[in-house]
């Protein structure tokens, strides 16, 4: 079953606060009642915590974002997907992944929020990388995470098959490193200075550049949304860009996080 992966940011003169809970309350249950829509989550970016080192600035980074949404649908279910967006304010970027769950101990209950704090980071390789060799260093760079972030609870590698916004930046993958505790992600990801050197030596070999995004999780399914569902969709604002979803505007400027994958 494909599954897509949304990157969503605010319009410039829209607070984060405000498109969050726009897409919280409006965007996610619209996708998740399409019929095809098999299930369906929403990453709430918070800031990323104060421990977490702060990155240097890398123009191959791709943007920070304000939510991320995932959505696993049936084929024929994506121009319905897609046609939530054409009004919603801001920027979507969608991307086609090939998802590899290495690791899944934390429970995803529907219509609650996950356990836990999760880190989806956006990664760009080196250029001298193909697609073979990308994703060969990618699943080494996993099996060194299983073994140090101790702490670390799920963990998903989704490869990137394809862009499926014009003009999105360029991605070649996009993780999952989930901890069920602030705690846990604090002292579980790199339990041993050691830990952290060898992440920082195996990600200089073919990571040209990333970033991070610190979210809340929400899971919600087609189920909890059946078309007999009295609740009519919620009117547009007015301040709605009505334009195609793949017509954005410009970012705004926030900061990578470049260090966590």
């Amino acid at each position: 079953m494909p599954k897509i992966i949304s990157a969503l940011q605010a319009h410039p003169t829209e607070s984060r606060a405000a498109f969050q809970a726009r897409a919280l309350d409006d965007l996610a249950p619209e996708c998740a009642r399409i019929r095809g829509v098999r299930k369906l989550t929403l990453n709430i970016v918070q800031e990323a915590p104060s421990f977490m080192p702060i990155p240097r600035p890398n123009p191959a980074a791709p943007p920070v974002y304000d939510a991320v949404m995932m959505a696993w649908l049936n084929e024929d279910a994506f121009s319905a997907y897609e046609a939530q967006f054409s009004g919603f304010p801001g920027i979507a970027h969608h991307y086609l992944v090939d998802e590899i769950v290495e690791r899944d101990e934390l429970p995803l209950v529907q219509g609650k929020m996950t356990e836990g704090i999760k880190n989806i980071p956006l990664i760009v390789a080196q250029k001298q990388h193909g697609d073979a060799a990308r994703r060969e260093k990618w699943k080494a760079h996993g099996e060194l995470g299983l073994r140090i972030h101790t702490g670390m609870r799920r963990y998903v590698r989704n490869i990137v098959d394809k862009a499926l916004t014009p003009n999105a930046p360029l991605v070649h993958g996009i993780g999952e490193v989930c901890f069920p505790t602030i705690a846990d992600l604090q002292f579980g990801q790199f339990p041993k200075p050691e830990d952290r050197q060898a992440f920082l030596d195996d990600i200089a070999g073919w990571v040209e550049a990333s970033t991070s995004h610190y979210a809340t999780e929400k899971v919600l399914e087609r189920d909890m949304f059946r078309l007999t569902h009295s609740r009519q969709p919620k009117p547009r604002s007015s301040c709605c860009f009505r334009g195609r979803f793949t017509l954005s505007f410009d970012a705004r400027a926030r900061q990578p996080q470049t260090i966590a994958l």
